[in-house]
Formats: structure tokens, C-alpha cells, sequence
């Protein structure tokens, strides 16, 4: 039996109208709805970002003594920590258990490759300002 399909989820304005929109998921985490939270879902991303003051709010355990420096998009460096446990964090298309999560001093939070792309199968429409989300039967951990 197949599964129903989901509706197309519209990309979205943040940070002001002359930022364009963007493929932006609302956010459940640590069993509450923190508003408006949205996280970006970022295929240039490997793993996700959690800001470090959410992080703090929502008992992300990170080590500070052991900043380590990754670079993102266009060349920019930035520092980051790796979560030492796990949060499960659920969105408009369903529940995800971020396992190996950065947390960092930026204000967006990402959900990336290794966490989300595993679980759900994400086609990008730029025509339309949309995207597609559909979860795996079962995902694979490689």
C-alpha cells in the first residue's frame, strides 16, 4: 500500500524582506514549541548546527575546552563544539534524533546531511519556492 503523499512545504521568509526565502522547517524541541524557532535544511550542510544558547536552553551537553573550527559556505570559518548527547527534535514532517550534532555561536539552526538527509528523502523545488519531504521506510546508518 503506498503511502500518502505530503503537501509541499513552502519556502520562507526570515531575517527580512530583502532576504530571500528559503527551505526553513518549524521546529518542536525539548517537548515544547519554541516560537518561532525554524530550522534550515541545508544539503551543503554535514552535520547539523544547534546555536549554542538554544543548546544551552534545551540541555544539549557540549565541552567548551574543546573548540574545534569547521567552514561553511562561501569560504567562512567558524567554531564549533560537538554535542556529547543526543536531541530529538520534531518537525513538520515528523520526529529526528540529532545524534551528532555541532553546536556553534550562530543564530541558524541546520539541519544537515548526516541527520536529516539519512531520515528523509528531500527534493528542492526553486521554480515553485518548495520542497518535498518524504521519510525513508528505514534509515541506514553508514
Amino acid at each position: 500500500m503506498a503511502k500518502p503523499k505530503r503537501d509541499p512545504i513552502p519556502y520562507r521568509l526570515r531575517g527580512g524582506p530583502d532576504q530571500p526565502k528559503r527551505p526553513w522547517l518549524q521546529l518542536y524541541i525539548g517537548g515544547k514549541y519554541v516560537w518561532p524557532y525554524y530550522g534550515l535544511v541545508d544539503s551543503g550542510s554535514d552535520y547539523s548546527v544547534i546555536p549554542k544558547e538554544l543548546a544551552r536552553r534545551v540541555g544539549v551537553e557540549f565541552d567548551e575546552t574543546k573548540r574545534q573550527e569547521g567552514s561553511a559556505a562561501g569560504g567562512k570559518n567558524f567554531d564549533y563544539f560537538d554535542a556529547t548527547n543526543q536531541l530529538t527534535v520534531m518537525t513538520e514532517v515528523g520526529s529526528l534524533t540529532l545524534d551528532r550534532a555541532m553546536v556553534a555561536d550562530e543564530e541558524d539552526f541546520i539541519l544537515g546531511r548526516h541527520d536529516f538527509f539519512k531520515r528523509y528523502r528531500v527534493t528542492f523545488n526553486e521554480r515553485d519556492q518548495c520542497m518535498e519531504i518524504e521519510p525513508f521506510d528505514e534509515p541506514r546508518d553508514s
